[in-house]
């Protein structure tokens, strides 16, 4: 088992701790790779591969991708690629935004709050930590994959869709399907990176649990 940090927003962190959410989509990054078979070949086995890992050595078969000026291409081959957040049973511990306290005589650890905790802090005390520079000890969320899998941004189902943190009042989303919900997230999360709704790009589908601390 490994365990490896991995970032969420606030509201996506909120929906952990509400039980909302229990999956995360990631662009697959194109590198370079050795070709391992025709594209072809690999969508008639795709089924083989349904749980995401190969049980022979748990890599994925990724359709490989290249940049140009148009954005991302498929190849017309498939890499092996080793999951770069883990398999099931591998942890996750989840980095946020958190205060720390500014005043330590002693040199101890800081005491932490979390953002959704700013209105109780007292001015002056506290310093705001961005959560990419949270250390582990200072995590209160830990969670297990369950499951990994590779697949267009497009494909995601009614059912993934809530599974990725749709909020739990919806009252502003009666009319809203899941899916359309998820579009507008996902595009302002990485629209600007480049990697669309539109462009479909690739990504891996991670299932999660949360384990006490």
């Amino acid at each position: 088992m490994k365990e490896r940090p991995i970032l969420f927003s606030g509201p996506m962190v909120r929906a952990i701790l509400d039980g909302r959410k229990t999956q995360t989509r990631r662009v697959v990054r194109p590198k370079k790779y050795k070709y391992e078979m025709a594209v072809d070949d690999w969508m008639n086995d795709r089924r083989t591969f349904a749980d995401g890992t190969d049980p022979n050595d748990r890599y994925l078969h990724i359709p490989c991708l290249s940049a140009d000026d148009e954005g991302m291409k498929d190849d017309g081959v498939v890499r092996r690629e080793y999951c770069p957040y883990g398999q099931p049973g591998d942890r996750l511990w989840v980095r946020e935004t958190h205060f720390q306290t500014v005043d330590n005589e002693h040199h101890e650890r800081p005491s932490v709050s979390y953002a959704e905790e700013e209105s109780k802090l007292y001015p002056g005390h506290w310093r705001k930590v961005p959560s990419i520079f949270m250390p582990r000890w200072a995590s209160r969320i830990t969670l297990e994959i369950t499951a990994v899998r590779v697949e267009r941004v497009k494909e995601i189902s009614q059912s993934d869709a809530e599974a990725e943190g749709i909020p739990g009042c919806r009252d502003h989303l009666k009319n809203v399907h899941a899916v359309e919900w998820f579009k507008s997230l996902w595009d302002s999360i990485n629209a600007k990176r480049g990697f669309s709704w539109e462009s479909n790009p690739w990504v891996w589908v991670v299932e999660f649990k949360r384990i006490q601390n």
